[in-house]
């Protein structure tokens, strides 16, 4: 896949926690990104209007933001990671797949996406 341009640059969000609304809001205050370049999947309500508020696509499905997006970040906790991979897996796209989940080894995600990201 070629280098996404700015204006092609749709970035997606599995969980919308805390450092995952620090990054959204650092992309879109230094102007990476317009909100509506962005998506997130969060199971919790909350964090959903808190991201809906600020124009961002926000859903309770990971399908929806890997179908909507060309990097993908993994911003949920340890435990959730292999069922966001699956998630990510199971949609047919070759988004680049960034992960800031702590202490989850590339071994792991590679394992866990099928090595095909």
């Amino acid at each position: 896949m070629a280098a996404a341009a700015p204006s092609d640059l749709k970035i997606g969000f599995l969980g919308a926690g805390m450092m995952a609304t620090a990054l959204m809001d650092g992309l879109i205050s230094k102007g990476v990104v317009a909100a509506d370049a962005i998506s997130c999947s969060d199971p919790w309500d909350k964090a959903r209007e808190r991201a809906s508020a600020k124009g961002i696509h926000a859903t309770e499905s990971n399908a929806d933001v890997v179908q909507r997006s060309n990097v993908v970040v993994i911003a949920v906790k340890p435990g959730v990671v292999a069922a966001a991979c699956a998630d990510i897996a199971a949609v047919a796209n070759d988004a680049l797949v960034i992960s800031i989940a702590a202490g989850v080894t590339l071994a792991s995600l590679e394992g866990a996406l099928n090595a095909g990201r």
